[in-house]
């Protein structure tokens, strides 16, 4: 069961991940000790993955940030070749055989690359592409809540 102390530390730790427990238990009223066992309760649950930083993809060079909707005749096998490639941050499974990818590419190449790797491929049926402008909002679900 998941407490209001829980949730009150996964919101910090969305805020800031970095965050030390002293500051988190400053501004939670909970003690160090038990924030250490509320995490690791939220770890062993699985409701916490992973502590992870939010990067600017643009300032290290990945400028291009595009939304892939793909239909694959071969889930599974379209499944293992998410994982092989490395401009794919997200992956979402949409239905059965229906996917949206989010990418990140530093040129027009690398993009052109990645789109004649989807063309071709015979586990791809169709794909279309949506270049987005801009990050409107972004891993801050329980920052609002």
């Amino acid at each position: 069961m998941i407490t209001d102390k829980h949730l009150k530390i996964l919101n910090q730790l969305r805020k800031n991940s970095r965050k030390s427990l002293v500051v988190i238990s400053r501004e939670t009223n909970i003690k160090v000790p038990e924030i250490y066992s509320l995490i690791d309760d939220l770890l062993n649950k699985g409701i916490l993955k992973r502590c992870t930083s939010i990067i600017n993809h643009e300032d290290i060079g990945y400028g291009f940030n595009i939304l892939f909707n793909v239909e694959s005749n071969s889930p599974k096998e379209f499944e293992d070749y998410i994982k092989s490639s490395n401009n794919i941050n997200n992956a979402f499974l949409l239905s059965k055989s229906n996917f949206t990818l989010q990418c990140y590419f530093k040129d027009m190449n690398e993009i052109e690359k990645f789109k004649d790797a989807l063309k071709y491929s015979n586990i791809v049926n169709s794909f279309t592409d949506h270049y987005v402008l801009d990050t409107l909002r972004q891993e801050d679900f329980y920052l609002n809540n």
